[in-house]
């Protein structure tokens, strides 16, 4: 949602979303309760250009920067400072792909499976981890782990392509789990 309002406390003007400041007092605006998306200027979906979320975050930071407002008062330098870690924030969940889908799955109001649900293959995985008793049993079910991850990653950006976010959530919840069982198999080596 790119055309969110904001009022400034310091005047109640009507702002836009994009500057980030009042147009008639130049107070800076509250931006800490919009959604990533929203405070990085991007489209709200799963599939975005890097370069784009690269450039608005450092335009934003650069706009936040709390060493801009040294001079300015104490609520602007604290506002300066929550706005440039939410910023921060923003940018680092959007940047990673798998925060990337859980934040989006969150404003979905979209129920993440929990591995209760497929639990004969959490039960199936755990046992082959277990079970393996060389360097190169571990290897292989290494290979066959990273496979079945990029299946499910693949699987999911298509859900969020077709907008299928509950069938997104499920195939999330397989991505954390075939990640857990990665990093599980590869403590054991």
């Amino acid at each position: 949602m790119l055309d969110a309002i904001l009022i400034c406390d310091g005047c109640g003007s009507r702002e836009s979303v994009g500057s980030g400041f009042c147009s008639e007092c130049s107070h800076i605006l509250d931006i800490t309760y919009m959604n990533f998306f929203e405070i990085l200027c991007i489209e709200e979906k799963f599939q975005l250009s890097e370069q784009q979320l690269r450039g608005n975050f450092i335009k934003k930071l650069q706009l936040f920067h709390p060493d801009l407002y040294c001079n300015k008062s104490i609520i602007e330098i604290e506002r300066a400072t929550k706005n440039s870690s939410a910023v921060s924030c923003a940018y680092s969940t959007l940047l990673n792909p798998i925060s990337r889908a859980c934040y989006l799955i969150e404003l979905k109001n979209i129920p993440i499976p929990s591995e209760s649900n497929f639990i004969m293959d959490v039960i199936e995985w755990n046992e082959k981890i277990e079970g393996s008793s060389s360097v190169l049993e571990l290897q292989q079910l290494i290979v066959e782990v990273e496979h079945m991850l990029a299946i499910y990653k693949f699987q999911m950006e298509k859900d969020f392509r077709d907008e299928e976010y509950n069938q997104a959530a499920a195939s999330y919840a397989k991505v954390k789990f075939f990640m857990r069982i990665l990093d599980s198999a590869r403590k054991k080596l």
